[in-house]
């Protein structure tokens, strides 16, 4: 039975996988791929805090997408075809996304070492 689901999954994943794929065309507006790379941090970032401190941005009804959308002055519709675009060469791809790790990490370092700070000003400011 295990051979059965085996075969018919891979003779799935062959049909479907040898599909004529059509290549995403070059958006007619283009994003250049320094401001591809610094408005998927932003998205990715904001995204993290989103996730720490979701509760706030529920409240407040934020759409921090649409805010760093306009901050790029594009449309969603403009990001999607753009993301499509770059992200079809893998290797590019692969070379965004580093770069937005490398920031995210950075970035990581530096928030990490102002909450050590913090905590330690608590600690000395703490009554004995």
């Amino acid at each position: 039975m295990k051979h059965l689901v085996a075969l018919f999954l891979m003779v799935f994943l062959v049909i479907t996988g040898c599909q004529n794929i059509e290549e995403a065309p070059k958006p007619d507006s283009l994003i250049d791929e320094e401001t591809m790379v610094n408005l998927l941090f932003d998205l990715h970032y904001t995204d993290a805090i989103q996730g720490y401190s979701g509760t706030k941005f529920m409240q407040r009804d934020v759409k921090v997408n649409k805010l760093i959308l306009k901050k790029y002055n594009i449309d969603s519709l403009t990001f999607v075809e753009n993301a499509n675009y770059y992200f079809e060469d893998a290797e590019r791809n692969e070379q965004i996304y580093r770069e937005v790790l490398e920031r995210l990490e950075a970035k990581k370092a530096v928030n990490d070492s102002l909450l050590r700070k913090e905590k330690e000003v608590e600690k000395a400011n703490a009554l004995p």
